[in-house]
């Protein structure tokens, strides 16, 4: 199929969209191919904030040439704004998306200059230009980003692992949509995505009541 084929199906067939998301988590498995000899605990759901950042250059990549098909998106710009956009968490740590508070948001517009100093001359400039570019959303590129950075997690938790924590932290189909929503209104495939899976997961029961 090409790219036209697939945004078609994508747009009418909830099969087809449960489909990918399974093919895109088959590469989510090098999240957990442990480095070094060593290993995880085999039902261990943790992912490390890097772990985050590679499923974000996956996800681009499938997202780019169904919501970009003319091509006018900086793909250069866009995979330094995702290598570079969760700095902050360097010194704030990983919060869950839906119990951040406001004061939560507003800190994490400013902790990215606490890194800043630590960081190798070469570097500060490029992180620095990124992350002002992702926080102010000031490029259709950091747009772009920002809406990948919130659907990634659908593909990481959309398994049996994911429910377990989802209803641990009791998450609702209200908390799930409402994170998503204002940063995906322009992208209709990643719109799609969100609706179908987030479907799924209310079937299969993965939210709390």
């Amino acid at each position: 199929m090409n790219s036209a084929d697939i945004q078609q199906k994508i747009l009418t067939d909830d099969d087809f969209v449960l489909s990918e998301t399974k093919k895109i988590q088959y590469l989510y498995g090098l999240k957990h191919e442990i480095r070094y000899d060593l290993s995880r605990p085999n039902m261990d759901f943790s992912e490390s904030v890097a772990e985050h950042v590679y499923g974000m250059h996956i996800i681009s990549d499938y997202f780019l040439p169904l919501e970009d098909p003319e091509g006018l998106l900086d793909i250069a710009k866009i995979k330094t704004i995702i290598t570079w956009h969760d700095m902050d968490e360097l010194e704030t740590g990983d919060k869950v998306s839906w119990k951040k508070t406001a004061a939560d948001i507003e800190s994490e517009k400013t902790a990215w200059m606490e890194v800043v100093p630590h960081l190798p001359d070469l570097v500060k400039d490029t992180v620095t230009r990124a992350v002002e570019d992702y926080e102010s959303l000031a490029s259709p590129e950091a747009r772009f980003v920002k809406g990948v950075d919130k659907v990634e997690p659908l593909f990481q938790i959309y398994n049996h692992k994911g429910k377990e924590w989802s209803l641990n932290a009791s998450m609702t189909r209200d908390d799930a949509d409402r994170i998503k929503t204002q940063f995906i209104k322009d992208f209709p495939y990643m719109q799609r995505f969100t609706t179908v899976v987030h479907d799924a997961m209310e079937r299969e029961g993965f939210f709390a009541a």
